[in-house]
């Protein structure tokens, strides 16, 4: 990453090099078009600007530098930039050492962005919320754990039993976690995904400039079932199911495609844009909020079962927020 202390302080989520395959040149210096799913609305930006948010990956720990783990992070991406780029050029999947580098550099982008860490900070705060109460069931319970603190010479906090059930009950507080925490999550989840990520076939994708763009989202892996069907509410895919796969666009011609099933194509050049609005589709549905784009439209497959534009999804986005407005 180049710039100065300003610039530094901007952790990219998803990194120039890669948003810079979806502006209208291929390059960071060229804009790129950024649809924002909340509100339907559209500008242009460039690579550098977007993506990031500023101190996502600082930690505070002795003898080391607060910017330790984006440095980690910038140099994977200076390696598999050239890669990425080679592959699309190419439309062939790299090996060895470069084959490491772009799963690797898949996982982290799987596992660092903003919503990554937001569903992990919302579950450990449910976690954390739920062991105060159980420490609160009873005050038997209660006062077995103050006196399991003072055995291990930790400061028991002065409350009363009932004070802390009505606190704990009540859940009139949030539960927040330290960047050193976020960042030791990132760094556990990549490596729990980064396994089955290489145990997959993969296929590149090409999209003729004549049939359409690939989009990409503020967090650009999808994974998604293979067959949509009822799989009870709890039910979610995960990286090493077998029935899955792993959609990643590169650029706005080339996308990756991973499945587990043992004869792939190594190489797929759509002749449809039907395949390309269900690809776009993946996308547009894991984004948070942005969607990246290198035209102005793209097509994308709606919910209403048909091959869908940029104006369908202005019009889905008001219908949805009008309907949220009605008693």
């Amino acid at each position: 990453m180049s710039g100065g202390q300003n610039e530094k302080r901007r952790h990219h989520y998803v990194p120039v090099f890669h948003l810079s395959g979806f502006t209208k040149k291929g390059n960071r210096e060229s804009p790129l078009f950024v649809f924002n799913t909340e509100t339907g609305s559209q500008f242009e930006s460039k690579p550098e600007r977007i993506g990031f948010e500023r101190n996502l990956y600082t930690v505070d720990l002795p003898d080391v530098q607060p910017d330790a783990i984006e440095d980690v992070f910038a140099d994977l991406e200076d390696k598999t930039a050239p890669v990425v780029r080679t592959l699309c050029e190419t439309l062939q999947l790299p090996d060895g050492d470069d084959y490491n580098f772009l799963m690797n550099y898949i996982a982290l982008l799987e596992v660092r962005t903003p919503i990554r860490r937001r569903i992990f900070a919302d579950f450990m705060e449910q976690v954390a919320k739920i062991t105060l109460q159980e420490v609160v069931a009873t005050e038997e319970r209660f006062e077995g754990t103050r006196q399991r603190m003072a055995a291990d010479g930790q400061e028991v906090p002065k409350v009363s039993y009932q004070d802390l059930r009505d606190f704990a009950f009540e859940e009139r507080y949030t539960v927040s976690f330290d960047n050193n925490t976020h960042v030791r999550n990132v760094l556990d989840t990549m490596d729990a995904v980064l396994h089955p990520l290489g145990a997959r076939n993969w296929s590149v994708i090409y999209s003729p400039e004549t049939l359409g763009d690939f989009i990409c989202s503020d967090h650009p892996v999808s994974l998604h079932w293979l067959e949509e069907k009822e799989r009870g509410f709890f039910s979610s895919p995960g990286h090493g199911r077998l029935d899955t796969e792993v959609t990643v666009p590169l650029t706005s011609r080339v996308l990756l495609l991973g499945r587990f099933q043992p004869f792939m194509p190594k190489r797929i050049v759509l002749k449809s844009r039907l395949h390309l609005a269900y690809l776009n589709s993946y996308s547009s549905m894991n984004c948070e909020r942005f969607i990246f784009s290198r035209k102005e439209d793209f097509v994308w497959f709606s919910r209403e079962n048909k091959v869908a534009d940029v104006s369908d999804f202005r019009r889905i986005i008001a219908e949805d927020r009008n309907r949220s407005k009605k008693p």
